[in-house]
């Protein structure tokens, strides 16, 4: 699997070293390009312009993010919707925050960190199914046929 179907797929099953690795990736490419960007529009643009900068990218990063705990949420039998729950509450406190809701937000946004937190324990270090499951083979799986040609 390439990095291109790691990130922007989710179908299909990971291991935990595969997931591992993409969450890291997710969080470098989100610390370069909030770092870089924002000391280019501070730049050009001007100190306040930069705040967008980081909800910004961290925004165009949820989707290989949801694709890649997706997959691994695949691995271990179960769907990628499990995670929703997270998403939800953590959209849903950003937009508390935003209409003047503060402490509400906060608290959503707590919850979902938390929420985050023991989805990525799960799904980082429990063991996925060795057998083929109805999301496909496990990662690294050959078919019989090239079983029989090898």
């Amino acid at each position: 699997m390439d990095l291109k179907q790691l990130l922007l797929s989710p179908s299909g099953r990971i291991g935990r070293k595969r997931f591992w690795i993409g969450l890291v990736a997710v969080f470098v490419i989100s610390f370069v390009a909030s770092f870089v960007l924002t000391i280019g529009v501070s730049i050009v643009r001007g100190e306040k312009s930069s705040a967008l900068v980081t909800p910004l990218v961290q925004l165009a990063l949820i989707y290989p993010s949801v694709c890649i705990t997706a997959k691994r949420l695949h691995d271990l039998g179960r769907s990628g919707w499990w995670q929703a729950p997270v998403y939800a509450l953590w959209i849903g406190g950003v937009g508390l925050s935003t209409v003047g809701v503060p402490g509400l937000g906060g608290l959503a946004m707590i919850v979902a960190l938390l929420g985050g937190l023991a989805l990525s324990i799960f799904t980082g270090f429990v063991a996925g199914s060795a057998q083929p499951n109805r999301f496909g083979p496990p990662e690294g799986a050959t078919s019989g046929a090239a079983d029989v040609f090898a």
